[in-house]
């Protein structure tokens, strides 16, 4: 029954899965975090309780088909292929029925967002605070969560929250702190978006900025880019484009690891020579991926790709990395980026539907910014969605078709809105 505690204990397990990716109950044959346990539990009822999605059918046929095709000529593994889509149709049921629950509507499950993400902005500044006061137990969580990193850099650490690593923080917290950017220096006085306390908006955008991560500053970049498309290019650029050149350059001199990663991905696409102890290692990591799916299309496989999860397949032919040790064979399974990943798996035909569907979704902002509610959560998921097709490769992780779903419900409920 909603509003009862139960529904509360329920609602907690499934929106944590979009922030606590830090803790596995399960590692082989493949990772099952905490919060998956919900989804398990929870996936039957919606399935009784709605009805089956069968417009999704055809877009499961097409991935069946083409890892099949990929199957028939060695270019995949059963095990790895079966695994994928099952992770895959398994998270797009669950989302496609949550929102069923929802009935369809944007702005309680985005509003469930952003309590959560305010607890963990929340946890993230008592880490913070934990760290100057030299209190370990407040900022090194390795002593309760079994998948979580520590390492130095930014103000002393790199602050992560319940994250695994700041880049996943950054991306997962990114539409809060478009939201809260919006609440606090966008939107018309007594307008806010969901979010209408002060401290709290405060607390999303200023804490965004602590664990001093690459990701979190091109999601910065991503955002600008977004408001020019919103408010106007050409009446904006003569503001952002300055604001984004002097942002780059502050963090190019002033953050280490943004410069190591950006000079890296310079040297690198500019066809220098990977030095050993000297181009970013991760910046490496990201380019050796793309080289993989070059090649991988190169081989035949330029239409549909090879097959959900076939990336680790290619990168065992095509990895750049065995002439340095394997030093740095890393994210094979996820590409280190899902748009690599796409070209990858699915081809130019996977990539150029999925860039149609943002396009076809995208909900722009009207001229009396009448339509607040509907283009800003919008916004804000193209914003982590973005993030995820440059920097994150997993499919599923933090619970990535949750802002899919969101970001069509959004552009579908201002077209039922504004066009009867």
């Amino acid at each position: 029954m909603r509003g009862s505690i139960w529904h509360k204990i329920g609602m907690t397990g499934i929106f944590l899965n979009l922030f606590f990716p830090s803790y596995t109950v399960i590692r082989s044959p493949f990772e099952v975090y905490l919060p998956y346990l919900f989804i398990i539990f929870f996936l039957p009822f919606f399935a009784v309780r709605f009805r089956f999605p069968f417009y999704l059918v055809p877009y499961f046929f097409v991935l069946l088909v083409s890892g099949i095709l990929a199957l028939a000529i060695d270019a995949n593994t059963a095990e790895r292929f079966l695994k994928i889509l099952v992770n895959f149709i398994v998270f797009a049921l669950f989302y496609h029925y949550l929102f069923e629950y929802f009935e369809q509507k944007i702005e309680k499950p985005y509003k469930y967002y952003l309590i959560f993400a305010g607890f963990s902005a929340t946890v993230l500044l008592i880490q913070v605070i934990s760290y100057f006061a030299k209190f370990k137990y407040g900022y090194d969580f390795r002593w309760f969560l079994n998948k979580w990193g520590y390492g130095s850099g930014g103000l002393g650490i790199r602050f992560n929250g319940l994250f695994s690593e700041p880049s996943h923080y950054a991306a997962a917290l990114a539409p809060a702190f478009f939201t809260a950017l919006y609440n606090l220096f966008l939107c018309p006085k007594g307008k806010r978006i969901i979010i209408k306390s002060l401290w709290g908006n405060a607390l999303l955008f200023f804490t965004y900025f602590l664990p001093f991560s690459s990701v979190g500053f091109l999601g910065i970049f991503v955002i600008l880019i977004i408001l020019m498309i919103q408010y106007g290019i050409l009446r904006y650029a003569s503001i952002v484009l300055p604001l984004t050149i002097v942002g780059h350059l502050f963090l190019y001199n002033q953050v280490e690891d943004y410069k190591d990663r950006i000079s890296g991905m310079a040297d690198l696409f500019a066809g220098r020579a990977f030095q050993l102890g000297k181009t970013n290692g991760s910046s490496f990591i990201l380019y050796n991926n793309a080289h993989i799916a070059y090649e991988n299309l190169a081989d035949g496989n330029f239409l549909l790709g090879s097959g959900l999860g076939s990336h680790y397949i290619a990168a065992q032919k095509y990895s750049l990395t065995k002439q340095y040790g394997d030093e740095y064979a890393s994210n094979y399974e996820d590409a280190n980026s899902m748009l690599i990943r796409l070209f990858s798996e699915t081809g130019i035909l996977g990539v150029i539907f999925f860039i149609g569907f943002l396009i076809k979704n995208f909900v722009k902002k009207l001229p009396d910014n009448s339509n607040a509610g509907y283009w800003v959560v919008n916004s804000s998921c193209l914003v982590l969605i973005v993030l995820q097709l440059l920097r994150q490769g997993n499919y599923t992780y933090n619970g990535f078709f949750f802002y899919l779903f969101l970001y069509y419900y959004s552009h579908a409920n201002y077209q039922k809105k504004w066009n009867g």
